[in-house]
């Protein structure tokens, strides 16, 4: 089992990269959209090897709790690795986490080829695994601004004055966590 991978990129593209070890072999690494690498960069990827009946692919990874996640994300049925990887090319690892966590389907929307069911069955599935993962706080912060913004263009497209809305969503905020815009808005409408 290949469980890390350290060398010179000889050849990349937007999910690939060829990394030469000191030893002269090379190896064919598919990555997240999201990490950057170009030729000639030498570069450390904790690894995830795929093995199948008909074929091996090696999956890296810049640390290990976004190696972690894909392994997590792969215990989902219906979820194989490359749906894991193109979660984590849209989203990052924070993000997905806090998604699961925090029960918020709508953060994991709109990545191309993962459609609502499968997410809400992601958020299903994975909860269990991740329940004692720690959250970066400001991923919840930038979560809680998501939230609030959504929430108050909603009350706007209702009718209420954006002032307004900015204040009680705010309000709403500060006194209670929400995981759920549809109750913040619920809560919103009975306060304005």
């Amino acid at each position: 089992m290949i469980a890390f991978l350290t060398g010179t990129i000889i050849a990349v593209d937007m999910t690939t990269v060829i990394v030469k070890t000191n030893t002269g072999l090379g190896y064919e690494v598919d990555i997240a959209g999201q990490q950057q690498y170009h030729l000639h960069d030498t570069v450390e990827l904790i690894i995830h090897h795929h093995i199948r009946e008909d074929s091996q692919k090696l999956f890296g990874f810049h640390d290990l709790q976004s190696r972690d996640l894909f392994r997590v994300l792969l215990k989902t049925s219906g979820v194989g690795p490359k749906s894991a990887l193109t979660i984590l090319t849209y989203k990052p690892p924070q993000t997905v986490i806090q998604a699961i966590i925090g029960k918020q389907p709508e953060i994991l929307s709109g990545i191309k080829g993962v459609g609502s069911k499968l997410i809400h069955k992601i958020i299903i599935e994975c909860q269990p695994s991740l329940k004692n993962w720690v959250i970066d706080e400001q991923t919840v912060d930038n979560s809680k601004q998501t939230l609030e913004g959504d929430a108050t263009v909603a009350l706007e497209q209702l009718g209420y004055k954006s002032q307004s809305a900015k204040n009680t969503v705010k309000k709403l905020l500060d006194q209670k966590a929400y995981d759920d815009i549809q109750q913040l808005i619920v809560d919103a409408l009975k306060e304005i």
